[in-house]
């Protein structure tokens, strides 16, 4: 019986670390753009390639607004893997790309905790990826859906904290912040 439990735990143990090791970040994308900052592109193109693939996998399950163009991206980087290599890629595209991804990556996550009602008490999650979409407006120009995006986001920002309290307050603000939440992502997915 102890032999039985203590195979069950490290099959268990295996199994949680393999399912960790398994799903997308978006450090993996900051990780395979300092590599190429760094003039390493085969190294990561590995770390693209292999980011790419669970992307994928994450989009494709969360079936959301965002999914068709994560995919369309995805499919863009795939495509450079060979010349990166090769070490003769096109580095300012690529970056341009993988900015592109973080932003959309992070609006499918936003999109799925709204549409989940997964707002209260994920506040740090919420602010971190409604930071990267913040980041990464400045590529989108200027413009007023852009200048209302921000606004709105802003004003997200400063909500986010009641959704960590109990009670009617965090219940208003799980519903305003869901409101500005779909209308931002709403003008976003127009411009990306």
């Amino acid at each position: 019986m102890k032999l039985f439990s203590i195979l069950f735990l490290s099959l268990s143990f295996l199994f949680t670390t393999q399912m960790t090791a398994q799903s997308f970040d978006l450090s993996m994308l900051d990780k395979a753009s300092k590599l190429l900052d760094s003039g390493q592109q085969e190294k990561s193109g590995e770390v693209l390639g292999r980011a790419m693939g669970l992307l994928t996998k994450s989009a494709k399950a969360s079936g959301g607004d965002f999914t068709s163009k994560i995919l369309s991206q995805a499919g863009v980087i795939n495509k450079m893997l060979p010349a990166l290599a090769e070490g003769n890629a096109n580095i300012s595209k690529i970056q341009t790309i993988i900015s592109q991804i973080k932003m959309l990556s992070s609006a499918m996550n936003l999109g799925s905790m709204v549409s989940g009602g997964n707002l209260l008490g994920n506040s740090q999650s919420l602010l971190s990826n409604v930071n990267v979409l913040k980041s990464g407006m400045s590529m989108l120009g200027g413009g007023s859906s852009v200048n209302t995006i921000t606004k709105s986001l802003d004003k997200v920002v400063k909500k986010a904290p009641k959704l960590e309290k109990t009670g009617m307050f965090a219940n208003m603000a799980q519903k305003a912040v869901g409101k500005k939440l779909e209308s931002s992502l709403g003008l976003l997915g127009g411009l990306l």
